[in-house]
C-alpha cells in the first residue's frame, strides 16, 4: 500500500482519493496536503483566493474555455445534470432571485443577445424546429385573443386532450402528427379552450377547414359513428348546443 506524508500536518496516510485530492501536475497524481488540511487552508484563505481570482480573471476564463473545448461531451453531461439538480433543489431561491432582479435579468439578456446575434438566431431557429407544436399553440392563442375570444387552453390540458383521444386523430383515427383543431372554427367564434380544441391530423384539419362539423363529418371519407359520438361526448355536447368556457366536464 502506497502512502504519502501531508506537508501541512505531517501525518502519513494512504495515497488514495479518500485522503488526498487529485492533482495532475503532481508526479504521483495527488496534492501535497491531505483533504482535511486542504479544506482548512481553503476556508482560511477565502478572501485571499477571491482577490487572486479577481486579479487573474482572464487567465481563469481562458483555462476554463480550453477545458470545455477539450472535454465537450463530459462538460455537456455534467452541466446538464448539475443544472437540473441545482434547479430542483433551489426552486424557491431561483424564483425569489428572478422576482427581485427582473430589470437586471432583462438588461443582461438584451446585452447578451446584442453581442451574440448569430448564435442567438441559430439557437432560436433550432428551438422553434424542436418545438413546432408549442409555437403553433402560441399562434392560435394570439389569433383568439385578437378576436377577443376565450383563450385558456394550457399545454397540460392539451396533453390531457391528446391522451383522452389515445394520441390519435379524432376524425380518422390515425397516429399521424397532431394539430390543435377548432371544433367550431375560429372564423365562426370558436374558442381556444379545452371545450373546443381536439386533436386532428393535418390532412383532416385541412379537409374540415372552417366547415361546421355536423354538415362536414357525416360526408367525410373517414366518417365513423363511434368517433363522432366520442367527440361529442368529450365536448359534453348537449342538444346540438356547443358548450362554452367553463361548461365542459373535461
Amino acid at each position: 500500500m502506497k502512502t504519502k506524508t501531508c506537508k501541512k500536518c505531517g501525518t502519513e496516510k494512504e495515497l488514495s482519493e479518500e485522503y488526498f485530492c487529485k492533482r495532475k501536475a503532481s508526479k504521483d497524481g495527488f496534492g501535497s496536503m491531505c483533504k482535511g488540511c486542504d479544506k482548512r487552508y481553503r476556508e482560511g484563505n477565502k478572501e485571499k483566493r477571491k482577490e487572486y481570482c479577481k486579479n487573474n480573471k482572464e487567465k481563469f476564463d481562458e483555462y476554463a474555455k480550453q477545458y470545455r473545448e477539450s472535454n465537450k461531451e463530459k462538460t455537456a453531461i455534467y452541466m446538464a445534470l448539475y443544472s437540473k439538480k441545482y434547479k430542483e433543489e433551489n426552486k424557491e431561491k431561483i424564483s425569489e432571485y428572478r422576482k427581485n432582479n427582473k430589470e437586471k435579468n432583462i438588461e443582461y439578456a438584451n446585452k447578451y443577445r446584442d453581442g451574440n446575434k448569430e448564435k442567438v438566431a441559430k439557437n432560436d431557429e433550432l428551438y422553434r424546429k424542436n418545438n413546432l407544436e408549442y409555437y403553433a399553440g402560441c399562434k392560435q392563442r394570439y389569433r383568439s385573443l385578437k378576436k377577443q375570444l376565450p383563450s385558456t387552453l394550457t399545454e397540460k390540458k392539451w396533453e390531457d386532450i391528446k391522451t383522452h383521444f389515445n394520441h390519435r386523430c379524432c376524425y380518422c383515427g390515425s397516429k399521424k402528427p397532431l394539430v390543435r383543431e377548432h371544433f367550431i372554427p375560429l372564423s365562426k367564434g370558436g374558442e381556444y379552450t379545452h371545450n373546443n380544441i381536439i386533436p386532428s391530423c393535418r390532412s383532416c384539419n385541412s379537409s374540415k377547414s372552417d366547415k361546421i362539423f355536423s354538415s362536414w363529418y357525416p360526408k367525410y371519407k373517414y366518417y365513423d359513428k363511434k368517433r363522432e359520438k366520442f367527440i361529442l361526448n368529450h365536448l359534453n355536447y348537449k342538444g346540438n348546443i356547443q358548450q362554452t368556457e367553463g361548461d365542459s366536464k373535461c
